[in-house]
C-alpha cells in the first residue's frame, strides 16, 4: 500500500490548500487526463462490507483487507489502494459540500 506524506510529497501543500477548497473558475485551467482505472479481482471479490456510523459522518469499508483494489490514472501518478469511504454532507438540505466552487456551496 502507498502511504503519502502530503508535506514531503506535494510542494504546494502548506496546509492551507488541502481541504476544504473553494474553487474560482477564473482561475482553473482546462486538462486532459487518461480515464481512471478501477482494479480488482473477481475471483476474491469482497463479500461483505462495514458500515460505520462514526458520530461524524458514515464509513464504509471492505471486511477483507487481503483483497486490494487499486484506483490508478486520472491525475493520479501511482496507484492507490481503497481502503475506505465516506460521506460529507451539511446539516440540512440548505448546507451541501464542505467544498465550494466560486464560494457556493
Amino acid at each position: 500500500m502507498l502511504t503519502v506524506n502530503w508535506p514531503d510529497e506535494h510542494v504546494y501543500y502548506d496546509g492551507s490548500m488541502f481541504s476544504p477548497v473553494d474553487i474560482d473558475s477564473e482561475k482553473v485551467t482546462s486538462r486532459e487526463f487518461p480515464d481512471m482505472e478501477y482494479h480488482y479481482h473477481f475471483d476474491s471479490l469482497p463479500n461483505s462490507a462495514t458500515l460505520t456510523n462514526t458520530g461524524h459522518t458514515v464509513q464504509v469499508a471492505l471486511d477483507d483487507p487481503d483483497t486490494p483494489w487499486f484506483i490508478r490514472g486520472g491525475p493520479l501518478n501511482s496507484d492507490y489502494e481503497f481502503e475506505q469511504m465516506h460521506f460529507h454532507w451539511g446539516e440540512d438540505d440548505s448546507v451541501g459540500s464542505e467544498h465550494r466552487v466560486n464560494g457556493a456551496q
